[in-house]
């Protein structure tokens, strides 16, 4: 073995190859768990976001000022919220399946996963 052959063995063998087929082999697994419970809980805030002008029936013109506004503003939470778990969801899905992209794919799951769940639970809030 020449030394240039063993200086670029020696080089390449503390780093991993850039695509790591067992490495990549389960990155689609927390991208379908993500789909799995972000896609419903955004269907419920959705459901929540539709029915929620509902609870305004039985207000007068003049009658409730605060529910409107706690309305509105969860509106605008859920709203925003549904938004942003639709956007991590497909970051989460466009983000290749390499072993050094594995911790990215983590965070933007568990951020969509957060962000679906404050979706329903913005209309979730008792105003007397």
């Amino acid at each position: 073995m020449t030394t240039n052959a063993a200086a670029d063995m020696a080089e390449t063998a503390g780093t991993e190859p850039e695509h790591d087929p067992a490495a990549g082999s389960h990155g689609w697994g927390v991208r379908l768990l993500t789909a799995l419970v972000v896609l419903p809980l955004l269907f419920i805030g959705l459901m929540g976001y539709g029915l929620s002008p509902m609870a305004l029936d039985s207000c007068g013109p003049d009658d409730c000022e605060a529910l409107k506004r706690s309305l509105g503003q969860a509106q605008a939470v859920g709203l925003g919220a549904g938004l942003a778990a639709v956007v991590l969801l497909v970051v989460t899905w466009a983000l290749p399946s390499k072993r050094k992209h594995r911790d990215a794919r983590a965070v933007v799951a568990l951020l969509a996963v957060a962000a679906a769940i404050l979706c329903p639970a913005a209309f979730n809030n008792p105003v007397g």
